[in-house]
């Protein structure tokens, strides 16, 4: 086994939560189950540290399986590059956590996934609440608020990296 490291940046009022094998009656083809790190204060941001271990080829089993949970190829991008993989070797799910400006929180479910695209193996990420952008490089989250938080107008939540991160931070907080 090797270890699958993946560095991730979020803005201070995010803290991404991964899924276990407890929280599914039967796991998708190609699902890990990653352990993570807690946060290295980095100025205005911070830094989590999500590891795995796997060993294997890239398929487009485990990339179907991705896409399929993402909701499909429209949701998802990869900072490094936008192209469609090659095939992906494993992928996880994030719940993506933001601390509201009434107390609580509401959770966005990510995937992200390493995958084969020529010679690099850049990280992946996905989810059916992605707005991605035409080159598939980046994407947004935006939540419009709701009954439990009728203050949060409209929290929008950018994403970027390169091949061996993804960042999340938040571009719009706006509140009544």
């Amino acid at each position: 086994m090797s270890t699958q490291q993946l560095t991730m940046y979020t803005d201070k009022k995010l803290v991404p939560v991964p899924q276990n094998s407890g929280d599914w009656n039967s796991i998708p083809y190609g699902m890990v189950f990653p352990s993570r790190a807690d946060p290295v204060d980095a100025g205005d941001y911070y830094k989590w540290v999500i590891e795995t271990d796997f060993d294997g080829e890239a398929s487009q089993k485990v990339q179907d399986s991705f896409f399929n949970r993402c909701a499909s190829w429209a949701t998802t991008f990869s900072p490094y590059n936008g192209e469609r993989p090659d095939g992906m070797y494993f992928f996880f799910g994030l719940w993506l956590y933001i601390n509201m400006p009434c107390g609580g929180g509401y959770g966005s479910l990510i995937y992200i996934a390493r995958g084969k695209s020529g010679k690099e193996n850049p990280w992946w990420s996905g989810s059916g609440g992605f707005t991605v952008s035409g080159d598939h490089k980046s994407a947004t989250i935006t939540y419009l608020g709701g009954s439990t938080c009728t203050n949060a107008k409209t929290i929008e939540i950018i994403s970027g990296g390169n091949v061996g991160e993804i960042n999340f931070y938040i571009n719009k907080y706006t509140t009544s």
